[in-house]
């Protein structure tokens, strides 16, 4: 082999391994790159999942709290109505009375009291 061929060989080698090296360098740099955005990913991914946990406790709360007092309002209506249901009762009972003493009063005006016509 010739001198000549020998340098251009090893030149061309070098050269290459140069690049090669500056290809690795600038691959190393993307994949540090990378890694640096996928834990910033994985950072914003774990809080945006405690927040969501969070927020469904919350409505969750809401929810038993909402159902709770609808259960409590309910019962307080079932109370009510049958507070109501007892004084319509009485209210009808008294009307049936008033409704017979009424009656009897018209009958007794349309009576002569004293005989006379």
């Amino acid at each position: 082999m010739s001198p000549w061929a020998f340098r251009r060989r090893w030149s061309s080698s070098w050269s290459s391994r140069r690049i090669f090296n500056a290809n690795m360098e600038r691959l190393d740099e993307k994949l540090e790159t990378i890694a640096e955005r996928q834990l910033q990913v994985e950072e914003r991914q774990l809080t945006s999942e405690e927040r969501h946990d969070k927020e469904m406790s919350q409505i969750r709360a809401e929810l038993r709290r909402g159902i709770r007092l609808s259960i409590e309002e309910q019962r307080r209506e079932r109370v009510r109505r049958k507070q109501l249901e007892k004084e319509l009762l009485a209210l009808r009972t008294a009307q049936a009375q008033t409704d017979q003493q009424l009656k009897a009063f018209i009958a007794s005006l349309q009576k002569p009291a004293n005989g006379n016509h």
